[in-house]
């Protein structure tokens, strides 16, 4: 990894004093953790990627309405995999991302997949600058060397990110606010004796305050492997494309406690103060549901008889809204 250049500044004016707050984005609140779970629904109908500038409303509310599926992005350990990962990131297929945090950000040290196999980059390469706020920006190189089809193939990676708006983000089932708006621009040459493949991944990020993964990413991707180029759109997003007219959530409303966090034969729930679900799930790292539970006091108590010792996820519910998560060590 070697970061070329990093800054964060206010890009505009002071604001008054009934401007919205400027989101920031940093390694406690925004750095997923082994054993998190994110339910995703996805499509690739978007003509836009929302406007710049301080605060905005991105209107998306409309925009998705034939959602084409749903996926989870699964936080794993990284095995010892790769020299100094600290987790793992997949949607349960066999391609997996490794990272690690350093006091660049978030940073990818290296892959898994079918064509690659496990490789480590020489050079990681820094996907999101850590802390970042409105007005930041950062460009990092990278590089990495792996095998395919017996042949050699060097891969380098260009990337420049910026943080260059914020605001109010319209969901179909949801209304986020303190929206940090991210881009990003990827280019990854992969070099062998037989052909010379590029891919161009134009991706925008949008953070909510209190989310470590993004609550919608929107992903232009262009690949070459000769003079033509091929062109992919994708969606994925927190929330129900399907619903309409339900209940909109601001971001403080839907905070809960989790504890006690390792746990031996019980958590506690605690939704004191926050709209309160009607239903608990406790996933394991699988993504797999072993226990749910009715929802009906603010104070609630699932019990861990038979759950075995792991990290898992709890994930609460209001109807189809999803409220938050919580990881708890099962001990």
């Amino acid at each position: 990894m070697n970061l070329r250049y990093a800054s964060n500044f206010l890009g505009l004016a002071l604001m008054s004093s009934a401007a919205m707050a400027q989101p920031s984005l940093n390694t406690t609140d925004h750095v997923p953790v082994v054993g998190q779970t994110v339910a995703l629904r996805t499509t690739n109908g978007f003509t836009s990627d929302g406007p710049s500038g301080a605060n905005a409303t991105i209107d998306y509310w409309n925009l998705f309405p034939s959602a084409t599926g749903n996926r989870n992005t699964y936080y794993t350990p990284s095995f010892g995999t790769i020299a100094g990962a600290a987790l793992g990131s997949t949607d349960g297929g066999s391609d997996t991302t490794f990272w690690s945090v350093t006091s660049d950000g978030l940073t990818v040290v290296g892959m898994r997949g079918d064509l690659e196999g496990v490789l480590t980059y020489t050079d990681p390469v820094v996907e999101m600058k850590l802390p970042l706020a409105f007005g930041g920006s950062w460009t990092d190189v990278g590089a990495a060397n792996y095998v395919a089809f017996g042949f050699p193939v060097t891969r380098t990676v260009s990337l420049s990110g910026t943080a260059n708006g914020f605001g109010v983000l319209n969901l179909p089932n949801q209304t986020s606010h303190e929206v940090l708006r991210v881009k990003v621009r990827r280019q990854v040459t992969e070099n062998s004796a037989i052909t010379v493949v590029n891919r161009i991944a134009n991706i925008t990020y949008y953070f909510a305050q209190n989310s470590a993964h993004p609550i919608m990413k929107l992903t232009v991707d262009s690949t070459s492997a000769g003079m033509s180029w091929s062109v992919t759109r994708a969606v994925e997003y927190i929330g129900d494309a399907a619903l309409v007219g339900v209940e909109e959530f601001q971001d403080a409303e839907i905070a809960f406690l989790a504890y006690p966090n390792p746990a031996n034969e019980r958590v506690h729930l605690d939704q004191r103060g926050a709209v309160r679900a009607d239903r608990v799930e406790l996933m394991d790292a699988q993504g797999r549901i072993v226990r749910l539970e009715g929802v009906n006091t603010d104070l609630h108590v699932m019990g861990l008889n038979g759950v075995e010792p792991g990290v898992y996820t709890l994930r609460t519910w209001k109807g189809s809204t999803m409220l938050g998560t919580r990881s708890v060590v099962v001990q």
